[in-house]
């Protein structure tokens, strides 16, 4: 009697769940068709009569039917599972054909090379560290976190946004290619960027957004770097964040604006002409200032407004630049700031030397400091 009650109130439970494996076969389908597609072990009889949620493990395997190729298209909006592996050894194609067109891990997602995945918003769900992501070179589209901690086991690249807006997403000190990361909204979110080097090469803005609330970011001894060579400009919403290296290179003409008061360890614009923008009245505080322009490729610093000066600020030391074009600037912190011999103080510009070229003796002498 005591059992049968048992079983009759776990029966009556409507939330309760258990999870399973869920084995992908048959080759070229579409998620939805659990009839055809979806057994209960590697290799096994179709038709277990739903298809995975999200407590359930999904594999793709040397048994999953795609010796020759061929495509699982996600045709439900947010398909869920747990874990995700692919260890078929064998080239297909993910893809969707849904919208929204999001596949939901609430576990750890596995790929393997030769997966080609096209459209699909990876969005990392459900609570609880010691989760990975494995992308064995495979280029995504976007990738977006929303809870637990989410650990990068070997080099990511993604074609559209990395964007954090809850838990944590760790860089596990591998390079990121992605065209923008964008955390607008975060809550109780944690950035750890580790050692690698963050290429951005977007040229929709922002390229850059960390909002000032809501979100952690632990630079390391990372390096952000701009290479899009367009002449669109490009945004650096820093949030007021600590940052280890920011770079801004390739050959494109378009302007850098640096929005909010960051601090970087160094501070880096090579291959001009290019133009830096600073918000107005905000502070740039730098360990280093590596900003210097060729001979008729002059780097332009300026304020966004054109009126407002921008503070740069270094404790101490001696910052060199030459081939300058300064307006609305004011160096301070302490360090002096060495405009070079062939800058130009347009206007409105404090705290930079500014030499001038006198010869006593033999010797090059002279400097003025605005």
């Amino acid at each position: 009697m005591k059992l049968i009650l048992v079983l009759l109130l776990v029966l009556s439970l409507p939330n309760l769940a258990w999870s399973a494996n869920r084995y992908w076969v048959g080759g070229t389908g579409s998620w939805s068709d659990a009839t055809n597609h979806w057994a209960t072990s590697s290799g096994g009889s179709p038709g277990v009569g739903n298809t995975p949620t999200y407590i359930d493990d999904v594999f793709v395997d040397s048994s999953s039917g795609f010796s020759g190729g061929g495509t699982l298209t996600l045709d439900v909006s947010n398909p869920q599972c747990h874990d995700f592996t692919c260890t078929s050894g064998h080239t297909y194609t993910i893809t969707t054909s849904a919208s929204p067109p999001d596949l939901i891990p609430y576990g750890s997602m596995t790929l393997e090379t030769g997966i080609t995945m096209t459209g699909i918003n990876l969005s990392f769900n459900g609570a609880g560290t010691g989760r990975t992501f494995t992308t064995a070179g495979v280029t995504q589209y976007s990738i977006y976190i929303y809870n637990g901690t989410i650990s990068l086991q070997d080099d990511l690249t993604v074609s559209q946004y990395v964007s954090v807006y809850g838990g944590t997403f760790d860089a596990n000190n591998h390079n990121v290619t992605v065209a923008s990361v964008n955390c607008t909204s975060a809550s109780n979110a944690t950035l750890n960027m580790g050692s690698g080097t963050w290429t951005l090469t977007g040229s929709s803005n922002p390229i850059w957004y960390i909002p000032s609330s809501g979100i952690t970011v632990n630079s390391g001894t990372s390096t952000i770097k701009f290479t899009d060579a367009s002449s669109t400009g490009k945004t650096f919403n820093g949030g007021g964040k600590t940052y280890n290296n920011v770079w801004f290179t390739g050959i494109g003409t378009g302007a850098y604006t640096i929005i909010g008061s960051n601090t970087f360890n160094d501070f880096k614009v090579d291959t001009p002409p290019h133009t830096v923008k600073f918000t107005g009245a905000t502070t740039t505080t730098v360990s280093s200032f590596t900003v210097i322009g060729t001979s008729g490729n002059l780097i332009t610093i300026d304020s966004v407004d054109g009126v407002t000066q921008h503070i740069l600020s270094k404790a101490s030391g001696t910052v060199v630049c030459d081939f300058l074009n300064l307006s609305n600037s004011n160096a301070t912190g302490g360090a002096t700031w060495s405009a070079g011999h062939h800058s130009l103080d347009t206007s409105n510009n404090d705290g930079w030397l500014f030499p001038t070229i006198s010869i006593e003796g033999g010797k090059i002498t002279g400097g003025t400091l605005k």
